[in-house]
């Protein structure tokens, strides 16, 4: 599927952390957005690399394409991803 969206303002991230407790699973907390700075199609348009304005270490990224399309308009069977983030790169 050839990805064609690259208007940033489809793609919605924040950065959060979960409250430490003695069970399993705590609430998410310190929400926050991360503003995606520009998006540019690579890849034969199967792919997207973003330029974000911020990110925190030692937190979870939420990263949602809004309105996900292809060229031939079929829809992303999952158009959310979560990431651990322990560290940010040099």
């Amino acid at each position: 599927m050839e990805v064609i969206e690259a208007d940033g303002e489809n793609y919605k991230m924040e950065s959060y952390t979960y409250k430490l407790e003695s069970r399993y699973g705590g609430p998410e907390a310190d929400k926050k957005p991360v503003a995606v700075k520009s998006v540019e199609v690579v890849d034969d348009g199967k792919a997207v690399h973003l330029v974000l304005e911020e990110l925190r270490a030692v937190t979870f990224t939420n990263s949602r394409l809004e309105n996900p399309a292809a060229k031939d308009g079929a829809k992303l069977l999952h158009p959310e991803a979560y990431h651990p983030l322990v560290r940010i790169p040099n």
